[in-house]
């Protein structure tokens, strides 16, 4: 498996589980599966938003016969205004940070920019004036690979990334002014 809830799903379900990947990556998971020989063996794997042919391949060469599931998958929406609304607020630094909980999710919002040319404009952004922040590493990869430094959380949970945000804003984007005598109330 590759993190806590698709371990809580298999236990849920009352099945046995035989371990969970430690980079939570699918090449990772598919790394333990090849050392264990799945010669002969069918394995189920749950695709997250696109298909990752490489491990597949990787997984058939070693023996295995896949199952594969891809429970959801990320669509842009049929009016894409709210998305282009978020690119051009993100080109124009109105907004102080955007969060990310899937890689697929990057990819899209990198696509969807370069479809109306403002994908350099997004990238510049997230370089220089809104932060990028991505629930883990697999999430962050996109951003990484587009040479953007995403605030990550130690935890990879959606609480921690939440948690990550609000204190590197509060500590970085927060303008304190001193109090001035004039602005202390006295009881009189």
């Amino acid at each position: 498996m590759r993190g806590p809830k698709a371990r809580g799903a298999i236990r849920a379900a009352g099945l046995d589980d035989s371990g969970m990947s430690d980079e939570e990556t699918t090449a990772s998971l598919v790394d333990r599966v090849i050392a264990e020989g799945p010669v002969g063996l069918t394995v189920a794997v749950q695709m997250h938003g696109f298909t990752d042919e490489v491990q597949l391949d990787r997984l058939r060469a070693a023996g295995a016969t896949i199952l594969s599931v891809a429970p959801y998958r990320w669509l842009l929406p049929s009016d894409t205004g709210c998305v282009m609304k978020l690119i051009e607020a993100i080109c124009a630094g109105s907004v102080d940070a955007v969060t990310f909980t899937s890689a697929p999710v990057v990819d899209a919002l990198f696509a969807a920019a370069d479809s109306i040319g403002r994908l350099e404009d997004v990238l510049d952004a997230f370089s220089e004036t809104v932060v990028a922040a991505a629930v883990g590493h697999v999430t962050a990869a996109p951003l990484v690979a587009a040479g953007i430094a995403p605030l990550i959380p130690e935890r990879y949970r959606m609480g921690a990334l939440i948690r990550l945000v609000c204190e590197h804003l509060s500590e970085q984007r927060v303008v304190r002014l001193p109090p001035t005598a004039s602005s202390s109330c006295a009881a009189g």
